[in-house]
């Protein structure tokens, strides 16, 4: 049910007719707060179906549990990192809007936003546990 805003925000900007820069970052900040959705249910779901329990006596996660919540913690992060490019983008635009209404989409300032969001720690990981 949570994932319904997001979804219509989706929706929404992908048909406006804001800048491209803006549109690609809403669209990334929506889809990066659907995977935090999606990862919140799936430890759900680990816990009640799977652990049956919420909280342990002793804090000793299990594996699965651990690769939950890192995917949490990267898609939580990401969508924070995109949040302050969003700010930021703003930012810019609030300088000149003329100008910046009619510039391209700047693929290399949304290309660092993405690179500096994810989470290194994770993809490590993710390479090792494939191994």
């Amino acid at each position: 049910i949570c994932a319904v805003p997001s979804l219509l925000l989706l929706l929404a900007v992908l048909r406006s007719s804001i800048h491209a820069n803006c549109r690609i970052m809403l669209c990334m900040w929506a889809v990066a707060q659907l995977l935090v959705y999606i990862t919140a249910c799936w430890l759900s779901v680990q816990y009640i179906f799977f652990e049956e329990e919420y909280f342990t006596n002793d804090y000793n996660p299990t594996i699965m549990r651990t690769y939950i919540l890192r995917w949490y913690g990267c898609s939580w992060f990401t969508c924070t990192c995109i949040e302050l490019g969003i700010g930021l983008e703003r930012a810019i635009s609030i300088r000149n809007p003329s100008e910046y209404y009619k510039s391209t989409a700047s693929y290399f300032a949304i290309f660092a936003y993405a690179i500096c969001s994810r989470d290194h720690s994770l993809v490590r990981e993710t390479r090792e546990h494939a191994k």
